[in-house]
């Protein structure tokens, strides 16, 4: 059996921000009750990110849908999705959304877009690791320097680094990026 789901918010804006796991369909009732308000998901189609938007959406919660395959540097389409994502996400927090951020495993992908949002919203980067941690401490171990370096990469407006610069980072090796 999973997991329950268990949210440890913090404060951003008017609202306020969660990282998790993949909510499991039978549990996906309790994030109203949770607080939730906004679910951003970080799935593939092949995860079946748009079955799990249309439960979503049915318990009058608002859904975004920013397609990741794993927690690799985003490139191309994604990365332009992602780094357009980061205002609106922004603009929603002040908004005062409570948003739940959420991949598969919760960790890379997850903690990517979360250390982006946070750099976006002006945290310095030791800020935006720590409440990466005080949100999900899974999270927090498990990010690896390219995550970290998509966040500072979006933040300064460069390009993308090509994918053999990324490939060089030792304390990447052995790492599973499906989550």
């Amino acid at each position: 059996m999973a997991k329950p789901l268990e949210l440890n918010w913090v404060p951003a804006g008017a609202g306020r921000l969660a990282l998790a796991h993949r909510p499991g369909y039978t549990e996906l009732h309790r994030l109203p009750q949770l607080g939730v308000t906004h679910v951003v998901t970080l799935l593939s189609e092949n995860e079946q990110a748009p079955r799990l938007g249309q439960r979503v959406k049915s318990l009058g919660l608002r859904w975004t849908w920013l397609p990741l395959n794993n927690g690799r540097y985003p490139r191309g389409e994604a990365q332009e999705l992602l780094a357009t994502a980061l205002p609106v996400l922004s603009s929603d927090l002040d908004a005062g959304d409570a948003i739940l951020i959420h991949c598969a495993a919760g960790i890379h992908r997850t903690g990517m877009l979360a250390y982006g949002l946070l750099r976006w919203r002006g945290l310095g980067p030791a800020e935006a690791l720590d409440l990466i941690g005080r949100m999900r401490a899974h999270t927090r171990a498990g990010m690896l320097p390219r995550h970290i370096r998509w966040g500072e990469d979006i933040l300064a407006g460069r390009p993308a680094p090509p994918p053999e610069a990324e490939d060089d980072l030792p304390e990447d090796e052995g790492q599973s990026d499906d989550a």
